[in-house]
């Protein structure tokens, strides 16, 4: 029956067209159909109308030799009979007198008889038809269906306010089973089909094309899954690629991912709307999931650029977005069903948020080197170290994914400006000022050279940084230890239900950003000056100020001047706290501030060598805390560490992390066994100390100190 439809086709086609003169005019029919015919007027031609050279004639001189032939005529686009409105050519000879309604009654006539319709066509089954499947562009069929609307409404908009969706693959998941899609393709366009057939494919949809299934009835084209299933195109070869035919100007096709060079036949009919509409919203149901099948590995992933990605929660455009120099981080949540990174004892209520963190440099080399240290202390899974969970590259960015804090140290001293000063609010601080201590250990003992084997890797050549020589360069280092590196988080996860001995109900802290001072080695070989690095000026050690080598003792200091502000707010509370960079605070004659911890003695006259001592009004401030009214025993023991061993001038007196974290469960030990140290006050009595480290005393017979200027915390002796 098709072989006979085409051949009466052919037959119609062949006996009212002549290779002779066309009008210049298009007229249109009724149904949508344009036709270009001449009247019962004979038209007068040019000379270039009348050479056979410059007039292409539509169909071929002689009749086609055979179905196959004429079937190759309609699919090179010889004649198009579409269900929307594109040009339909047939040359009419000049000398009929038939005007042009006579000839478009004839050609609506074969319409109704079934000769040539669009419908028709599209649903030949033989193997003479293959091709005929894609000769007219899809008819949307009924868009109202119960499937079309729940695909519509499960929908979720991402970037927000975009216009762009993904559709979660639960949802898909839920929406596209057996009978959903079965009810949908028994309202379609298919014709009748047996209870059994239809089942079988509805089974086969399920198993191998529920996506694609989905994308073509948010287009309305459900009708059409028949043709990619005979062509064995499934959810396998999504996404697709949109190429250009070189030969034909305006004409797209779409290739299966794995065959990209070859054109899917089904599809070669579309029109140019069709193929956009479907490249477009195939990205709907193809929204990234974020998983993990490595163990102990952190995945990495390359996300094409049309690809949506599944946050319900993006807040790149809140108030709460954190600019730094080298990157920028914000709070985000994935849907649930598209990670399996991260999950929380809160996950059962709502899914967890997570900091994602966009670096500004797009080059390689610098992202691979801001995840060395996470990539080998993934492994350790130490509760109080942030973890990175997986980092991706996405239009040309980088992007590392962690477990978003709710706070940092600091804001977390202001949201309890009067601290209780109780047995278990001081455990807890100690507990956390141990734990941030061994988290440290274990960047100091990690080396360098390890995590970059890991990523096979060459170390670069010696850097410096502001000058400063790095002797201990093949061991981890963190670089910016500060209040605002150190984060609060309330959310328990399973490393943290089995290993964080720490009051749950309170939080725990993590130390974050120790990947920056690979950042600080690279930038110094382009001499940028020490207040264009993202470290903290505030916290940094007086070796700093004295362009001398710097080690893992330099953190110590850090950790010093933190755990002396954590001893501040524990006894004084957030008000006092705010004011301890303003008393120790130092202008030179330039006008210049600043809060450090140390001040640089220098002799104009070079009589002596400048070196660094730890700031009078920060001694002065100690005194202040061991006179309080709150100070236990353990309060003066642990500012006796800080003063005597942390913020000790000379870092090779620095106590080092494995004994200062030795020292601190010790006291750990004993505030749990006695909780009068914690909280019973105590008069302090004073510790001899080494001269060395309490201020530098010059010569007798030296004129007395004048102080003539101040530069970065530098004393003149003239």
């Amino acid at each position: 029956m098709t072989r006979n439809c085409l051949q009466q086709v052919r037959d119609f086609f062949w006996n009212h067209s002549r290779a002779d003169q066309p009008t210049s005019r298009d007229v249109r029919k009724g149904d949508g159909v344009f036709v270009r015919a001449t009247g019962s007027r004979k038209l007068s031609l040019t000379r270039n109308e009348r050479n056979d050279e410059q007039r292409k004639p539509l169909l071929t001189k002689s009749p086609p030799s055979s179905l196959r032939h004429f079937q190759d005529n309609l699919y090179k686009g010889r004649l198009y009979l579409p269900s929307t409105p594109t040009f339909l050519e047939d040359q009419i000879n000049e000398s009929s007198s038939r005007g042009l309604q006579e000839a478009a009654t004839d050609i609506h006539t074969e319409h109704s008889q079934g000769t040539a319709s669009s419908s028709t066509l599209g649903s030949f089954k033989s193997e003479d038809a293959e091709s005929s499947k894609s000769l007219h562009p899809p008819q949307r069929s009924n868009s109202g269906s119960a499937l079309y609307a729940a695909l519509f409404k499960a929908r979720h908009e991402w970037p927000p306010r975009m216009n762009s969706y993904f559709i979660p693959n639960d949802e898909l998941e839920r929406l596209l089973d057996v009978d959903s899609i079965m009810d949908e393709l028994g309202g379609s366009q298919l014709g009748p089909m047996a209870a059994q057939e239809l089942h079988i494919l509805a089974q086969d949809i399920s198993n191998k094309a529920p996506r694609l299934f989905a994308i073509l009835v948010c287009l309305g084209l459900g009708h059409l899954i028949p043709q990619f299933i005979d062509e064995e195109i499934d959810d396998e070869d999504l996404p697709f690629g949109r190429t250009d035919d070189t030969k034909m100007l305006g004409r797209w096709q779409l290739c299966s991912k794995s065959r990209p060079n070859e054109p899917i036949r089904c599809m070669a009919g579309w029109n140019r709307s069709n193929i956009i509409n479907f490249d477009r919203e195939q990205w709907y149901v193809l929204a990234h999931v974020f998983d993990n099948n490595e163990e102990d590995r952190i995945p990495h992933y390359d996300i094409g650029n049309n690809c949506i990605l599944p946050f319900v929660k993006d807040e790149e455009q809140g108030d709460q977005v954190k600019q730094g120099g080298f990157s920028t981080v914000w709070e985000i949540i994935i849907h649930p069903a598209h990670q399996k990174l991260h999950c929380s004892t809160n996950s059962e209520k709502s899914p967890p948020s997570m900091a994602l963190k966009r670096l500004h440099t797009p080059k390689e080399e610098e992202f691979l080197s801001e995840v060395d240290m996470f990539r080998a202390f993934t492994a350790h899974g130490h509760p109080h170290l942030v973890r990175l969970l997986a980092t991706y590259r996405y239009k040309n960015r980088y992007y590392l994914l962690f477990p978003f804090a709710k706070s940092n140290l600091r804001k977390y001293w202001e949201s309890k400006p009067i601290p209780d000063f109780t047995g278990s609010m001081i455990l807890w601080s100690l507990h956390q000022c141990k734990a941030i201590a061994s988290g440290l250990h274990l960047i100091h003992t990690r080396q360098t050279t390890q995590c970059l084997a890991y990523w096979a890797k060459v170390p670069p050549g010696n850097g410096s940084f502001a000058g400063v020589e790095d002797a201990d360069r093949t061991f981890g280092r963190h670089g910016d230890i500060k209040p605002e590196n150190i984060l609060w988080s309330i959310e328990i996860d399973e490393i943290h239900i089995d290993r964080c001995k720490c009051f749950l109900e309170r939080g725990y802290l993590l130390i974050a950003d120790f990947g920056l001072m690979d950042f600080h080695r690279r930038l110094t070989r382009s001499k940028v000056l020490p207040q264009k690095i993202g470290g903290s000026q505030t916290y940094e050690p007086p070796e700093m100020g004295l362009k001398k080598e710097i080690s893992r003792a330099y953190d110590i200091w850090s950790l010093g001047c933190l755990y002396l502000e954590f001893i501040t707010w524990m006894i004084l509370g957030w008000e006092e706290l705010s004011a301890f960079p303003k008393a120790r605070g130092m202008t030179g004659a330039s006008g210049v501030t600043d809060d450090t911890f140390y001040t640089i003695i220098q002799d104009a006259q070079g009589r002596f060598t400048p070196h660094g001592i730890l700031r009078e009004r920060v001694r002065e401030w100690i005194r202040v805390l061991h006179g309080q009214p709150r100070s236990s025993l353990f309060i003066h023991d642990f500012l006796d560490l800080v003063e005597d061993k942390m913020l000790a001038v000379d870092p090779s007196t620095r106590i080092a992390c494995g004994p200062l974290n030795m020292e601190l469960m010790k006291m750990v030990e004993r505030g749990e066994k006695e909780p009068t140290y914690l909280t019973e006050a105590q008069p302090y009595k004073r510790k001899p100390r080494k001269a060395s480290t309490r201020r530098f005393v010059h010569d007798s017979s030296s004129p007395a100190p004048i102080l003539s200027g101040l530069k970065r915390s530098t004393t003149f002796i003239l």
